[in-house]
């Protein structure tokens, strides 16, 4: 199940929007760091990350049960803003499968704006299976604070994102993901590629 699961699982932030269960997530954020890294409070990577954004409170921090409707209406709405071709019955049957097969099976982190859940970002390993924003919030640096909190966890990153998601891509792009190879989504007809992130520690692991 883990590599449908991951095609699937492909974020989609919308603006920043990542191909969460691109496969039917394949991920892409698209957002500029809006936050400013000097306020963030850091309890280590198994925890919630905190930061001020002006006067917006920011938390990152572990999905809970009582997230599931707050998670379902971000990955619906940055969905449809990011996947065009997808039809309503397909939409419609991920939302499911979401809820019963892909969150139970993912380590997902949630981005919480002033108290409300506006995002998440659920990882396989070290492969981002879905991110996805509310569309209001794309923009202004909270897709990368998602991303950035998984690459603390597990360095190195890989994700799927849909060819026609322009605004995964772009996010993808900016954040420093790099092209390793393109395949064809067969539930949907459209192409996806696959995309491979190496931060500086692990190409510099002695800091020269």
């Amino acid at each position: 199940m883990g590599e449908n699961l991951a095609a699937y699982f492909r974020g989609a932030v919308g603006g920043c929007v990542s191909d969460w269960f691109v496969s039917m997530f394949p991920a892409a954020l698209g957002c500029g760091d809006g936050i400013n890294r000097k306020s963030v409070i850091r309890h280590g990577p198994y925890n919630s990350l905190l930061a001020v954004k002006g006067n917006i409170s920011v938390q990152i921090r572990k999905y809970e049960n009582t997230d599931l409707d707050a998670v379902l209406s971000s990955w619906e709405v940055a969905t449809r803003l990011a996947h065009p071709f997808m039809t309503n019955d397909f939409i419609a049957q991920e939302r499911k499968n979401v809820a019963e097969i892909y969150l139970p099976n993912t380590d997902t982190w949630v981005v919480q704006i002033d108290g409300e859940v506006k995002g998440f970002i659920a990882l396989m390993g070290n492969e981002v299976g879905a991110i996805f924003l509310q569309p209001e919030f794309h923009g202004q640096g909270f897709g990368k604070a998602l991303m950035d909190k998984a690459q603390d966890i597990y360095g190195e990153l890989e994700v799927e994102v849909f060819k026609e998601n322009t605004i995964g891509r772009q996010f993808y792009s900016r954040y420093g993901f790099k092209h390793l190879e393109e395949k064809l989504h067969e539930p949907t007809g459209q192409q996806v590629l696959r995309l491979k992130f190496t931060s500086n520690k692990a190409m510099n692991p002695t800091g020269g």
